[in-house]
């Protein structure tokens, strides 16, 4: 046990909903990419929940599953982390779209957003310092762009540089919200 949590481990997802608690939240977390195996257990944890407070903690790759059931992912709290967090509804980002259309005619992708995102970070880099090198990036604060953040650490003290942040997304009325 760790302070209030109690780390248990099972063999199948049938005995997970057999010593599902009632009175607590239930976090379980499932970090597999075996898509059979997600699908099954997402599907027999959200059919057999029963009033019970469950969030699965899982993996960002799970969205993009094509058989798997988003109603159930909803109903288990599904947290994930994830690199970027799109947020198509933003001031900026309906901006972003706008321009992005009149140039070329077509929708923006996500390497779109990344790439002004990273692209801004930079070009910000590089007008803060007189003479800005790599070791500049960790100098910086968080910078957070239309769906991407960053947060430089060096990796060791002969490597290179690493970006550290991660959103912690969790399904909420169908809706990806950011916990962090």
């Amino acid at each position: 046990a760790y302070g209030r949590f109690k780390e248990v481990v099972f063999s199948g997802v049938n005995e997970i909903v057999s010593n599902l608690n009632e009175s607590t939240e239930n976090i379980l977390i499932f970090p597999t990419s075996v898509q059979v195996q997600v699908i099954d257990a997402i599907a027999k944890l959200s059919s057999n929940r029963l009033g019970k407070r469950i969030t699965l903690v899982g993996l960002n790759e799970w969205n993009g599953y094509e058989n798997i059931e988003f109603d159930h992912l909803n109903n288990l709290n599904f947290t994930y982390a994830a690199p970027t967090k799109p947020d198509f509804t933003s001031p900026a980002s309906k901006s972003f779209q706008r321009k992005f259309r009149d140039e070329f005619k077509g929708e923006p992708t996500n390497y779109a957003f990344q790439g002004f995102d990273a692209t801004l970070f930079f070009v910000d880099a590089l007008t803060r310092f007189e003479k800005p090198t790599l070791s500049c990036l960790e100098k910086m604060a968080v910078s957070c762009g239309i769906n991407s953040c960053y947060n430089f650490v060096r990796t060791g003290k002969d490597n290179g540089l690493e970006n550290r942040y991660v959103n912690i997304l969790q399904l909420n009325d169908f809706v990806a919200k950011k916990l962090n």
